[in-house]
């Protein structure tokens, strides 16, 4: 059985082995990253993802302050990257927090930085 897994009525989309797209459908994910992020369509896979079973570092300054507080309680990871620090959350929530209704880069591999 496909289920498909939506947030804020977007769906999440591993378009390689390094991003992920936030969009619609897959269509609309492999277009985006094609104009958008210059991407190479050789590379392209294009794969549906379960959010929630995804992590992803998130700025702690753009997380509610409770929840960053619960995230603290529950040693989630952190990293520091150019002065900034981030904290370990799914990539289901990372997308509650966007609220974006066009396609979006949500992630992108710590290998390409």
């Amino acid at each position: 059985m496909n289920k498909n897994f939506e947030v804020n009525k977007m769906r999440a989309f591993e378009v390689n082995d390094y991003w992920t797209i936030i969009a619609k459908n897959k269509d609309e994910a492999i277009k985006f990253y094609i104009e958008e992020c210059e991407g190479d369509e050789t590379e392209i896979f294009a794969k549906e993802i379960n959010p929630e079973k995804h992590y992803m570092y998130f700025p702690i300054e753009e997380i509610p302050e409770t929840r960053l507080k619960e995230l603290k309680q529950e040693n989630a990871k952190t990293y520091e990257y150019e002065g900034k620090i981030y904290i370990q959350i799914t990539k289901a929530e990372a997308m509650k927090y966007r609220k974006e209704e066009k396609p979006y880069i949500l992630s992108v591999s710590a290998e390409l930085l």
